[in-house]
């Protein structure tokens, strides 16, 4: 789970993830997405973190830049550093539905976060959708 969509450039490449995972699933099976809710993410944005790893560190920079997500990731042990970017389209959740309702997927819930509460577009770190074929 976690954010593993929107990593594509544009959103028909996007949309393909669950159009293929929706022709592989099986009748009534399920297909479950883990998104992170933009509208939380723009309110409650970090910009910079540091997390200490042994022998090192790591600085995390994030912007939203138009409708993406921008992380920069630098990693420093032992003195070395290296840089890794992330870039991930932000959807909102009538986006994330109309993917689910092209491609002949049922929304049977929505959740907020990983304790399977009601997602509330204000309040809600994540967008869990349980869809089923």
């Amino acid at each position: 789970m976690f954010t593993s969509f929107g990593y594509f450039e544009n959103d028909d490449e996007n949309g393909e993830v669950i159009k293929i995972a929706s022709q592989h699933l099986v009748d009534n099976g399920y297909f479950i997405l883990d998104f992170f809710n933009i509208t939380y993410l723009k309110n409650n944005l970090i910009p910079i973190s540091y997390d200490k790893i042994k022998e090192g560190i790591i600085k995390q920079e994030r912007v939203i830049k138009e409708d993406r997500i921008v992380k920069k990731i630098i990693i420093t042990r032992k003195g070395i550093e290296k840089s890794y970017y992330e870039s991930v389209r932000a959807y909102t959740k009538e986006e994330l539905l109309s993917f689910f309702n092209n491609n002949g997927l049922k929304v049977k819930c929505i959740c907020g976060d990983y304790l399977g509460n009601d997602f509330e577009e204000e309040s809600s770190p994540r967008i869990i959708i349980i869809a089923q074929k």
